[in-house]
């Protein structure tokens, strides 16, 4: 086991941390036996570390004692007012200003049969623990297993910063978004409102499975104020339950894009109906129209080829409308098919403007067309090209007010 170094400042924030899970956990000399006080600014001598087990002097075979001269975290069960606790001891170095780093042990008293969990899964399982300040958006390192220092990140700054930084250098793109936004100061209160700790699971940039806990350190007024953020690898069978987890949620977004796609699409064909309906009605009442004036005036040839004519516009316009609809069904059923061949773009445009301008004309409107003296050789279905053409120029024509003017360019 490396023996972790702390500063006085780290190793104050860890114990309160340790003290929201045992009965009590204390810093040590295990040499002088006695218990180490810690302050803002220093360390001090306190009572006898064998206090605490009712009095007597040195204890036998001491688990402090023997973690501190192995360098190994040792356990042991203890009596302690009448009921048995079972004590851990991990060594530590500790730096405090204007001294050197000395050796001391962390001790941990919890109560009921000996339990290495908590231990283990601190000194362990987490790679390494963040303390999170949500109220002044700082972090800093209160604990690393040595196995990958911090990441490559810094030991303490703007948390903030840290969390951008952190899902674009060490998250893996498709989840990178999905940290930045979860860890921010303001969801994390959010989340930790109602929970003491929430977890979450990602793959880091080469591939790996990571799984991060943060847990309330600290709640003024039943709010969070700081956090902890502990790192932890994930082994195999974990990692294929994170895989296979993320797979599921991938193919639920899926399913709801395609879902949300399949709702517009059917608005978009209510819309496409309704307006179809309301356009077929004009050429309809057109045809009726005429045709009335028509029986009217037979004995009138010039008044009847009048009519005529506009019972065939109309009717050559429902037929347009029709074929729109005949082709929204055969595009939808996959039936659609194109009749590719070398065509002149140019000109179908230009007999798509000669065929749409006696129309323009009779809602006083004017089509003005400029393009060049050349041809467009393209490979396309000039009935479908020229259908293009000739829905836009009809949606110029249909939003166009009276006494407008359409202009249509045509470049190369």
């Amino acid at each position: 086991m490396e023996i972790r170094e702390y500063t006085l400042a780290e190793i104050r924030d860890f114990i309160r941390y340790l003290q929201g899970i045992y009965d009590r956990v204390r810093l040590v000399d295990p040499v002088e036996c006695k218990e180490i006080m810690t302050g803002e600014d220093g360390v001090w001598a306190g009572p006898d570390c064998y206090a605490v087990w009712g009095g007597r002097s040195r204890c036998r075979n001491c688990t402090s004692y023997e973690a501190r001269r192995t360098g190994r975290r040792r356990t042991r069960d203890e009596m302690l007012d009448g009921r048995t606790v079972h004590i851990q001891s991990v060594p530590i170095r500790l730096r405090v200003p204007g001294k050197d780093a000395f050796s001391c042990v962390i001790e941990m008293i919890s109560a009921g049969e000996a339990e290495d969990d908590i231990m283990s899964a601190l000194f362990n399982r987490y790679i390494l623990i963040y303390e999170i300040d949500l109220v002044n958006d700082w972090t800093r390192v209160i604990y690393e297993s040595g196995e990958e220092g911090s990441f490559g990140m810094f030991r303490e700054g703007r948390y903030s910063d840290f969390v951008e930084r952190y899902s674009r250098e060490r998250v893996s793109p498709e989840l990178s978004a999905w940290v930045r936004e979860t860890g921010t100061p303001e969801n994390l209160r959010q989340a930790l409102m109602e929970k003491d700790y929430i977890d979450g699971a990602y793959t880091v940039n080469y591939g790996k499975w990571r799984s991060v806990e943060v847990r309330v350190a600290a709640r003024k007024n039943g709010v969070p104020v700081k956090a902890l953020l502990c790192f932890h690898k994930v082994d195999d069978d974990r990692a294929e339950i994170y895989r296979l987890r993320q797979e599921q949620n991938r193919s639920k977004e899926l399913l709801k894009v395609a879902l949300k796609q399949a709702r517009q699409a059917n608005n978009a064909k209510t819309v496409f109906l309704s307006n179809i309906s309301h356009d077929i009605r004009t050429p309809m009442n057109a045809i009726l129209g005429y045709t009335a004036l028509a029986l009217d005036s037979l004995d009138d040839r010039e008044k009847l080829a009048e009519y005529l004519g506009g019972i065939r516009d109309s009717g050559s316009h429902m037929l347009e409308l029709v074929n729109n609809v005949l082709d929204l069904v055969r595009i939808e059923s996959g039936r659609m098919t194109l009749f590719l061949q070398p065509v002149d773009g140019l000109a179908e445009l230009e007999d798509a403007v000669s065929a749409m301008r006696d129309r323009a004309n009779r809602q006083g409107l004017e089509i003005v067309y400029s393009a060049p003296e050349t041809s467009a050789p393209m490979n396309a279905d000039p009935d479908r090209l020229k259908q293009v053409f000739v829905n836009v120029l009809d949606n110029a024509i249909k939003y166009t007010p009276e006494g407008g003017r359409i202009a249509v360019t045509a470049d190369l």
